[in-house]
């Protein structure tokens, strides 16, 4: 069954992708176990307009892979808009 893995903190997971230049916000979070050894992560990282998206997705998969060691991710990448300001999506599977 897939669940949250206690051991993984979501803040510090969001703060290694607002780390990156060029990366705004970061929403649709989540993070979940498939099985003890195997952790999966998906997330929309919103960039600057003038941020290559190709250069972000690289880095930021590399990043979380290297720190976190994710079995499996899926990040998109999208053009940040002012009205992303109130998006508030972080999800925790439990």
């Amino acid at each position: 069954m897939e669940g949250t893995p206690s051991y993984l903190d979501y803040t510090e997971v969001k703060k290694t992708f607002l780390e990156i230049d060029g990366v705004v916000k970061v929403h649709n979070l989540r993070i979940w176990a498939l099985s003890i050894n195997k952790n999966a992560l998906a997330a929309h990282l919103a960039i600057r307009p003038e941020t290559n998206p190709e250069s972000i997705l690289r880095i930021a998969t590399t990043k979380v892979h290297s720190k976190y060691n994710f079995f499996e991710t899926t990040i998109q990448i999208e053009e940040f808009t002012p009205e992303m300001e109130n998006c508030q999506k972080i999800r925790f599977i439990e």
